[in-house]
């Protein structure tokens, strides 16, 4: 599952990344393929040659882009554009999860990495209340995570911006952590309630052709 949320993160990251357009802060993704082998699943992508860290998590120690007023616009920008909250991590003011990774590159480009958590996680909170939901192991704000098309439609719809650190130990002393894990409440109750009801309607209304067209689509 990390390599696939990973895979669609940087495709978050390289969408939003077009629409800035010409930046020359624009951020860079680097070129990954998602590979399946006999019940495994991996990740692969180039050396990058790197040469620091300006922005994110990923060890010890948290960059909140400072020093880099270039790098705190685009990813402002960015997170506006996937409609992702700004939020604090361990004091610093963030507009990613707090571990997704911004590097500099030694040719001056901005490099995104470890991507797997650029969109929030469901709500646990709301999903347990679907009969016959089955308890997601482990740590499930980790892996049961949301898509960038459900975030699209719900900044359509007039919903708030949402911390991708909602109900994560990244969001423990944000002040705001209440508000976000409450917003990412209302958006998994907006997916349950509105979004996936529209679709089955619409799929009532399909043809039998049209109907096997979209079971071969998917």
């Amino acid at each position: 599952k990390n390599a696939s949320h990973d895979l669609m993160g940087a495709e978050c990251y390289l969408n939003s990344s077009y629409k800035e357009g010409g930046s020359s802060a624009q951020l860079r993704v680097p070129m990954q393929v998602v590979l399946d082998y006999w019940g495994y699943r991996l990740i692969a992508m180039p050396l990058l040659d790197l040469k620091e860290q300006v922005y994110g998590g990923g060890g010890r120690v948290l960059y909140d882009g400072s020093g880099y007023p270039d790098v705190q616009r685009v990813m402002r920008e960015t997170a506006k554009d996937i409609h992702l909250a700004p939020h604090y991590v361990l004091g610093k003011l963030l507009y990613c999860a707090g571990d997704v990774e911004v590097h500099k590159g030694k040719d001056g480009k901005l490099y995104t990495l470890d991507l797997a958590r650029t969109v929030p996680c469901e709500s646990q909170r709301v999903t347990k209340k679907i009969e016959g939901h089955v308890k997601a192991r482990g740590q499930p704000e980790f892996y049961c995570l949301l898509r960038a098309e459900l975030l699209e439609r719900w900044k359509n719809a007039g919903g708030p911006p949402l911390s991708p650190d909602a109900f994560t130990g990244f969001s423990q002393r944000d002040a705001d952590s209440k508000s976000h894990n409450r917003n990412v409440d209302k958006v998994t109750e907006f997916l349950l309630e509105k979004c996936i009801p529209e679709l089955a309607q619409e799929l009532d209304l399909l043809s039998p052709r049209e109907r096997g067209q979209f079971e071969e689509s998917v």
